[in-house]
């Protein structure tokens, strides 16, 4: 009767001393039963016998975080009336505020957050609420959950952020409330990786807008490195993507800055054959000799991975063919041990020895 939401049978049955608390084989109870399909009126018949609001099923879900995960705002609000625990978790550590803000439950988060529900409280893998409502592109209840105080950078087990994911997403309008709320744009996960270059990677031109001005806003210059060493143009030449590299230039970006292994853009361009990228670096007074920290040029990278067309355009812009590594390695040493005859003869053509 409380499944199907029938008032006047479940108040008979009130009536006649049926037990309110009483489960079936699942540890569901009738006010469980209830809040999970939002029958308001059988809820509250039911907590005004005294029905136990915080009585879970065999998973640890309550009546609260049914009724939340379903969106059932009037229920919420009933049950939280009648003191229900807000913040009560179930098997997995997933909350009434989490469930919700996975879902988009704008009004229910509010409902919760106003009892203080605890804002930052994780499941087993970490995951915020916050992040989920991020991951999920729920940009309004991001909003919320931040104006309540909620951590922005907070990674999840694997180290990655709430805007880590957005980026990696695409979720504009959640990457724009994040940075909003404080976000830090360049804030890495454990692979190296930070939300810049999985929005080059996905080619969101909008969010890398977002990143990049808000990495001048918060760090003082687009050229801050990430604690790896990587700064958002050379990421963005790592991966090709030559829009970003003109919008970071323009941005003031320096062509030249290294990383923490002494790599330039145009060093990771060359080596990922980004002819387009290389043009346009060196167009923007790029060096084409600078060095990593193993003596290694952009012309040795290109040349190791056969990319003929970056060679040509070194070797045009004034590469030096006969430079060295710190171990003594050449260009022309590299193609003819990788066996690149035509990279090996144009090399030999501009001086190689």
């Amino acid at each position: 009767a409380a499944q199907n939401g029938h008032l006047e049978v479940v108040e008979a049955l009130i009536g006649k001393d049926a037990k309110v608390d009483e489960p079936d084989k699942d540890g569901v109870t009738p006010l469980w039963v209830a809040a999970q399909n939002g029958h308001l009126e059988v809820v509250e018949a039911l907590i005004g016998k005294d029905a136990k609001v915080d009585e879970p099923d065999k998973d640890g879900f309550t009546p609260l975080w049914i009724a939340a995960q379903n969106g059932h705002l009037e229920v919420v609000e009933a049950l939280i009336g009648k003191d229900a625990k807000v913040d009560e978790p179930d098997k997995d550590g997933v909350t009434p505020l989490w469930v919700a803000a996975q879902n988009g439950y704008l009004e229910v988060v509010e409902a919760l957050i106003g009892k203080d529900a605890k804002v930052d409280e994780p499941d087993k893998d970490g995951f915020t609420p916050l992040f989920v409502a991020a991951q999920n592109g729920r940009a309004e209840v991001v909003k919320a959950l931040i104006a309540k105080g909620a951590k922005v950078d907070k990674p999840n087990n694997s180290g990655r952020t709430p805007l880590w994911i957005a980026a990696e997403d695409g979720r504009v309008e959640v990457v724009e409330a994040l940075v909003g709320g404080g976000a830090s744009p360049d804030r890495c996960s454990r692979r190296d990786d930070n939300p810049f270059l999985l929005a080059v990677n996905n080619g969101s031109e909008k969010i890398m807008e977002i990143l990049a001005n808000a990495l001048i806003t918060k760090k003082g210059s687009i050229d801050k490195p990430d604690k790896y060493g990587q700064t958002f143009l050379g990421l963005a030449a790592r991966a090709g993507h030559k829009g970003a590299v003109e919008s970071l230039i323009d941005k003031g970006a320096s062509v030249d800055k290294r990383d923490h292994k002494g790599r330039t853009p145009l060093w990771v361009a060359a080596e990922n054959g980004h002819e387009g990228v290389v043009k346009y670096l060196i167009e923007k007074g790029a060096s084409v000799d600078k060095r990593d920290h193993k003596g290694r040029t952009p012309l040795m990278l290109a040349v190791r991975q056969g990319h003929k067309g970056v060679v040509e355009k070194l070797i045009r812009n004034g590469a030096d063919v006969g430079k060295r590594s710190f171990l003594g390695t050449t260009p022309l040493k590299i193609a003819l041990k990788s066996g690149y005859t035509e990279i090996a003869d144009l090399l030999r053509e501009a001086g190689a020895q």
